[in-house]
């Protein structure tokens, strides 16, 4: 059975990592940013959007994990920001993104809403961020070699072995 790290056993997410089993395993409850942001739109959409995000108030920490990976309508943009400012010095956000900020243009819907969301994810934040390959990167190109390797041992012609014979006019 896979343990739980002790860093997040005192943290309930209601955002996955794809690390989910591991949370699953540990009493934990996740949801994908996707569908959490479809939550609060149907929320928003039944006007009990502020009662949505007092419901998360709840979990210390939320994490929104591949952060801008899909495009989001411009409702489904709208309560992300409410929900990011509405966190904004109560609780804790854990943002994953493969976009740098200066392509979160792309996110949200005009300049201003990205620069206010930017301002208030950076304001008392650290940041990490990491420049390498993403480990699934890796991982497919290892495969992409082993496989080119394989084939290209599959498609030469037999060795043939050379005999004394063949070296006597040497």
């Amino acid at each position: 059975m896979v343990k739980c790290p002790p860093a997040l056993q005192a943290v309930p997410a209601v955002a996955y990592s794809n690390k989910c089993d591991i949370l699953r395993l540990s009493g934990f409850n996740p949801y994908t940013t996707t569908a959490l942001v479809q939550s609060l739109q149907q929320a928003r959409e039944q006007l009990q959007l502020e009662d949505a995000l007092q419901k998360l108030d709840k979990y210390r920490v939320l994490i929104l994990d591949d952060f801008g990976y899909v495009k989001k309508s411009d409702q489904e943009t709208y309560v992300l920001f409410e929900l990011i400012a509405h966190r904004y010095e109560t609780g804790s956000l854990i943002i994953t993104s493969n976009q740098p900020f200066s392509e979160w243009d792309s996110i949200f819907p005009n300049e201003m809403m990205t620069v206010a969301a930017i301002d208030r994810l950076v304001h008392h934040a650290n940041l990490i961020e990491v420049r390498s390959d993403s480990y699934r990167r890796k991982a497919a190109m290892r495969q992409m070699d082993r496989e080119q390797a394989a084939a290209l041992t599959a498609a030469a012609p037999p060795m043939n072995k050379i005999s004394e014979a063949d070296h006597q006019g040497d």
